[in-house]
């Protein structure tokens, strides 16, 4: 007579086999998901300020020519980029309180953020070598993201010096 179904030790082996599988796979799942950017941790951060610096950056370095507005703002006026025949304007924005997004604001199609959350943005006029005329000025630009503070030197500019 053939037996039909499996056995208690079968059933339990199986259960055991299958559970260290599933432990597995949960383990292999959490390590993943640990190793996805989740914009916390400091290199991160840093990657995404200095991203934002680069951009800031390329922008200036066409500018025709730079307004700070005030601290946290400027204006910057491009050669055409996009085809249209009229010139390109770019704000970058940031509303000076910690926690607000630094947005870039390209002619008048919004505001797109840069920086999600800053806890402090600077633009400023800086002298920035023994060289440079001294009417002349560099856009100097500060972000700073939690620990995380950079600051990048870009395009000299004729300024009126008071």
């Amino acid at each position: 007579m053939r037996r039909r179904g499996f056995t208690l030790v079968e059933l339990v082996s199986s259960l055991f086999v299958s559970s260290v599988v599933i432990v597995a796979l949960a383990s292999s799942i959490g390590l993943a998901s640990r190793a996805l950017p989740d914009g916390s941790r400091p290199t991160q951060t840093a990657v995404s300020v200095q991203r934002a610096l680069d951009l800031i950056a390329n922008d200036a370095r066409f500018a025709t020519t730079l307004t700070i507005v005030n601290e946290g703002e400027i204006s910057l006026e491009t050669p055409d980029r996009d085809g249209d025949g009229v010139s390109d304007i770019i704000t970058y924005r940031w509303a000076g309180t910690e926690g607000d997004p630094l947005t870039r604001e390209y002619k008048s199609l919004g505001e797109a953020p840069v920086i999600t959350s800053a806890d402090d943005v600077g633009f400023e006029w800086a002298s920035m070598f023994a060289t440079v005329e001294p009417s002349h000025r560099c856009l100097m630009a500060t972000i700073r993201v939690g620990t995380i503070e950079m600051s990048i030197a870009q395009r000299c500019f004729n300024v009126e010096v008071p």
